[in-house]
């Protein structure tokens, strides 16, 4: 039984988190480097170290250890500290003697794909649940779900009359880095079969072909936002 007191529930994972670790099946290997000596000289990153060991420990808990956590200490001139070069993690300079520190996260599957943090900055502390969410549902689940976006409104960016080349919308940038995001045109006579969820968006004066063309996508078992 474990009861979480913290202020703001700090410890107490989203129902979206529990969802995507029940999706873990296979073995995920996920490999914590903080380097000691960090923790000695700044407190809030041995504070915050505590904070996303903690929590991948319950991300292995839920999983029942298909989710491994391992723990590494990188001292200069280790293995450890070779070991985390080799996955790309940033180390930060810790004195004049050109010594690096460590506090980044290596994880991979059973077919080798590979997620990485290269260094936990405190200032994104907030948003430490969703980037470990995203790092492991990367990793469970390596094919994307691919989502159309239908509008007819300028949200999957492109070139505009007057006003050039125009980026996607934000909204859509975020959704691209958990599902493949597939703009569908607005006029589309059919819904390719690929893809699995349909976000539609200020449909104004749809075509009747497009409107029987989503029809037809949810009678085939697709699903509509």
């Amino acid at each position: 039984l474990q009861v979480d007191l913290t202020e703001g529930s700090l410890y107490t994972l989203s129902d979206g988190t529990r969802k995507v670790l029940e999706k873990v099946d296979e073995p995920i290997t996920a490999r914590l480097y903080f380097s000691g000596i960090l923790g000695e000289q700044s407190p809030p990153h041995a504070r915050y170290y505590e904070r996303v060991r903690e929590l991948l420990e319950q991300y292995s808990n839920l999983t029942e250890g298909r989710f491994r956590l391992q723990v590494f200490n990188p001292e200069p001139f280790s293995d450890d500290e070779d070991s985390a070069v080799s996955y790309g993690l940033t180390g930060i300079p810790l004195n004049e003697s050109g010594d690096l520190g460590y506090f980044g996260l290596a994880a991979s599957n059973s077919t080798d794909d590979n997620e990485t943090v290269a260094f936990f900055t405190p200032e994104r502390e907030a948003f430490l649940e969703y980037d470990l969410t995203k790092l492991v549902l990367a990793l469970a689940s390596p094919k994307k779900t691919v989502v159309g976006v239908l509008s007819t409104l300028p949200i999957n960016g492109g070139f505009l009359p007057g006003a050039g080349q125009r980026p996607r919308w934000s909204v859509i940038e975020q959704i691209n880095e958990f599902f493949e995001v597939q703009p569908v045109a607005p006029d589309v006579p059919v819904i390719d079969d690929d893809v699995s969820i349909l976000m539609v968006v200020h449909p104004k004066a749809l075509p009747k072909k497009t409107q029987y063309a989503i029809d037809q996508f949810v009678m085939r078992g697709g699903k509509v936002l």
